[in-house]
């Protein structure tokens, strides 16, 4: 079984998550907080899909016939001590994902392997806007599936993939390709079982780079420049 960790709201990536995971036939359990009203933001440049089918979490759940388990935070989700013994009693759970999360509390990330996909390469870039940073900054764009750790996007990696700028790409069309990639490596991503067993990392230390924030106005004109002049480039490769 595949535990899948999410808000109590409407929401596109545990729709789409969801969906997969039904029609490849697996079994399912969801488990969701409620959802936390932040600050609304305009961006200049939209990067995630935003549209998603107006039904709620509890509803998609019956239609779909997967159980769902609503808890009131992320200290009460599970029922922590019954669950590790559980856990470790219980074969049929293989992997905890999640679709949708705040900060994790320190006490659930230090017992289990959760999963996580990242919309870029960690530990080079942490936190919000990553495709955004990347891009200004020069990194290498792609996506991260890893395990959850109590300090941001640092858990130990299990898997890396590059993705590449095409010239006929839209900015929105490589965001959609890396939306696309992190629910596909979040689908295929393997762990060697659900209680953790260290908390290894396995990247250098000195590649850690701060978490960043989300990218102001002013920045996102910049990294359209950055892409316009990455996707011209492009073209280099057929040379």
């Amino acid at each position: 079984m595949i535990i899948v960790l999410t808000y109590d709201h409407p929401h596109r990536k545990t729709q789409d998550l969801l969906f997969r995971l039904k029609a490849y036939g697996e079994s399912v359990q969801v488990m969701s907080v409620p959802f936390k009203e932040r600050k609304q933001r305009r961006p200049l440049v939209k990067h995630r899909p935003d549209r998603c089918i107006d039904i709620s979490l509890e509803k998609l759940c019956k239609n779909l016939e997967l159980h769902l388990d609503k808890r009131n935070d992320y200290n009460d989700i599970f029922n922590i001590i019954n669950l590790q013994k559980d856990l470790q009693e219980s074969e049929h759970i293989n992997k905890i994902l999640i679709a949708g999360a705040g900060i994790l509390p320190k006490e659930l990330t230090d017992k289990f392997n959760i999963i996580n996909s990242h919309p870029g390469y960690i530990p080079m870039c942490r936190g919000f806007d990553s495709l955004k940073w990347d891009i200004l900054l020069g990194y290498p764009i792609g996506v991260t599936t890893h395990i959850i750790d109590s300090e941001a996007d640092l858990g130990e990696i299990i898997e890396q993939r590059f993705i590449p700028i095409n010239y006929e790409d839209s900015f929105y069309e490589l965001a959609m390709r890396v939306y696309e990639t992190e629910i596909e490596m979040l689908l295929n991503a393997k762990t060697d079982g659900i209680i953790k067993k260290s908390s290894k990392r396995n990247f250098n230390l000195d590649e850690i780079r701060p978490v960043r924030k989300r990218m102001n106005n002013f920045d996102e004109m910049r990294m359209l420049d950055k892409f316009e002049q990455l996707r011209k480039n492009s073209l280099s490769k057929w040379d």
